[in-house]
């Protein structure tokens, strides 16, 4: 007759193989998920920087729109801007704080002129003004970890009022 073992355990061979497949999965689960968390950090990042530029875009070109056209001086390679506005008379402007990333309005109090930040993560800022045709092209970029590289361009007719 044969002799019959009790098999209530594992074998050491059998433990080893479990515990080997297991750190398989685990490890492939956790890579899953970091790369999945790395990827939604990223494409925050983007759509953060994506509508800092699209607020600043709008700022900017509601103001720039009122600018009279021979005010409109542009200085630094095109990243600063100043105008005066043809409705009040005020004078504004925007530039690009490259150490602070970050563009800048112009605003006149009465302690004197203040540059004051309007949108951050930016990491280029070009003005052009085509007097002939009345108009400033605004390119703007930002980025922010790793994002990678964002910009927003428009266009900006300028209105000319009864006083512009």
């Amino acid at each position: 007759m044969r002799e019959v073992r009790d098999s209530l355990g594992f074998t050491l061979i059998e433990a080893l193989v479990a515990l080997t497949i297991m750190a398989i999965v685990v490890t492939a689960a956790s890579l899953l998920y970091v790369s999945g968390y790395r990827q939604y950090a990223r494409e925050n990042d983007r759509i953060e920087v994506q509508e800092n530029l699209r607020i600043a875009m709008a700022r900017m070109a509601a103001k720039i729109r009122q600018a009279k056209p021979d005010s409109v001086n542009i200085t630094d390679a095109g990243s600063h801007i100043e105008f005066t506005l043809s409705f009040s008379g005020e004078s504004t402007g925007y530039r690009l704080d490259a150490l602070d990333k970050e563009i800048e309005e112009k605003f006149q109090g009465k302690d004197g002129t203040a540059w004051l930040p309007i949108a951050s993560n930016i990491t280029g800022l070009l003005f052009k003004y085509d007097a002939a045709a009345g108009m400033v092209a605004v390119t703007v970029t930002g980025e922010r970890g790793k994002s990678g590289s964002v910009s927003l361009t428009t266009e900006v007719h300028l209105r000319v009022g009864e006083n512009g």
